[in-house]
């Protein structure tokens, strides 16, 4: 048993096995994400790796241990090693990772979580995609390869298509086919191909010739449930001083260069020759009262930025409007100033934050309120909420979160914390004590000299 012990806690064994951990995440540094997760981080070979890497970890410990008494900082190092690998390895394996997109006012309380099968469709060229199978329409099978744009594929020109018996999300009664004569079929596409689909439904497994399919929709993930509701109540986008950010250029016959206004309100240049402009309300989107032709503001987003300008001189006065673009007759309009003016928007975008304000409802009462935004997520009940993106549908918005959830995280952040209490104890840790000790026993009582004087004390007085 110490043979084998003595074996397994070789420096030998150590080197090649950290060697070999690091050109695997080389490797994995240099392939594409999809591509090196698949087959370096995500693998049984690397798996494989770090159970013998934590296995020679503990013979380590157990051999210096027999040994002799192994220093506190040693065995921190060594135990904090072990729980960063479990912390990961229970993260991969309970772990939840997916998405949900929320609209403004409404609740969710499920995410759809990320699809991690592999469908296999090749053509009749032999190219295979790899990807997910989406379903069929007018003869035509849609993917989704894992990298690039889907693809319509002719079903004359499959070869074959596998469908990946163990893809997450799928479902009976979740696959439907619509056949001639509006007759639909609810039930699990098993096999896909050239000929047709191979459906299992509740009562029987059928197949169904692909002449015959009017369209195939593959259904959609299963969804996870949270536990509790996240409502969205509002959403908005934070702007680093939108309108000071836009500029107006002038321009009148005889000026040599354009003049430069800031396009706020209030903002104002002399155009020389007494002619002046000035703004008077800076609009982000704007749109013209059909009956007043006067400018509106429809929103507070920058969709149609238009500012009211003022010209005056001495022999009169006119307000106009100034489009950045989309509006003919208003677009860089001289006007009977003839003065002429453009919008220019920001070379950056002046966006400084997208904002969700949410809610968490346990039993329908709110029980949390808090904002996400980039790079700040929400976490509730070991779930963290991640603002990745947003849109617009029917006026209202909807923010598109990432929700993740790492139970081995807790381990993992106990991990680097002793490892890094264990490297400040072996490399400061007995020098630190030293100067401790010493500093202890120097401020004992005062030194005696010759002649009964104490150190600090000169003939004749004190000090």
């Amino acid at each position: 048993m110490k043979a084998l012990l003595k074996i397994l806690a070789s420096k030998f064994l150590t080197v090649a096995l950290l060697a070999a951990l690091f050109a695997a995440c080389s490797a994995g540094t240099l392939l594409p994400l999809p591509v090196a997760l698949a087959r370096v981080y995500h693998s049984a070979w690397f798996f494989a790796l770090l159970a013998a890497f934590s296995l020679q970890t503990l013979a380590c410990m157990a051999n210096e241990l027999l040994r002799r008494k192994v220093p506190f900082g040693f065995l921190l190092l060594h135990v904090g090693s072990l729980l960063i690998l479990a912390g990961g390895l229970w993260g991969f394996l309970r772990g939840e990772k997916g998405r949900v997109a929320v609209p403004e006012k409404a609740s969710v309380s499920y995410f759809y979580p990320d699809w991690k099968g592999c469908d296999l469709l090749e053509r009749g060229d032999g190219t295979v995609l790899r990807g997910r199978f989406a379903g069929i329409e007018k003869g035509n099978a849609l993917f989704l390869p894992r990298d690039g744009k889907p693809e319509w594929v002719p079903l004359a020109d499959v070869k074959d298509l596998r469908l990946d018996p163990d893809r997450p999300g799928r479902k009976l009664e979740s696959d439907i086919v619509d056949l001639p004569g509006n007759e639909t079929i609810h039930g699990f596409v098993l096999s896909a191909g050239p000929a047709g689909v191979r459906m299992k439904t509740e009562q029987e497994e059928r197949e169904i010739p692909a002449d015959r399919i009017v369209l195939l929709e593959m259904g959609d993930p299963a969804v996870r449930p949270l536990g509790f509701a996240l409502r969205l109540d509002g959403f908005r986008i934070d702007y680093y001083e939108e309108a000071a950010l836009w500029k107006l250029t002038l321009s009148r016959p005889g000026s040599e260069e354009p003049f430069v206004l800031r396009a706020e309100a209030g903002a104002e240049a002399d155009l020389g020759q007494g002619f002046r402009a000035k703004v008077l309300r800076f609009f982000p989107d704007a749109v013209v009262n059909r009956e007043t032709k006067a400018l509106e503001a429809r929103s507070d987003q920058p969709l149609n930025p238009a500012v009211e300008l003022e010209i005056s001189w001495a022999g009169g006065r006119e307000v106009r409007p100034v489009f950045e673009r989309g509006m003919p007759g208003f677009h860089r309009a001289a006007g009977a100033s003839n003065v002429s003016a453009n919008l220019v928007a920001p070379v950056k975008a002046p966006v400084k934050a997208y904002v969700s304000e949410v809610s968490i409802l346990e039993e329908g009462m709110v029980t949390r309120q808090a904002s996400i935004e980039v790079n700040s997520p929400l976490t509730h009940e070991g779930y963290a909420f991640y603002q990745v993106d947003y849109d617009e549908r029917d006026g209202r918005y909807r923010s598109v979160f990432e929700v993740v959830r790492d139970p081995g995280l807790p381990l993992t952040v106990a991990g680097f914390a002793m490892l890094l209490l264990g490297a400040f104890l072996t490399c400061w840790g007995k020098p630190l004590l030293a100067r401790l000790r010493k500093n202890r026993d120097g401020a004992g009582p005062a030194e005696s000299q010759p002649g009964g004087l104490s150190r600090g004390q000169e003939p004749g007085g004190v000090l």
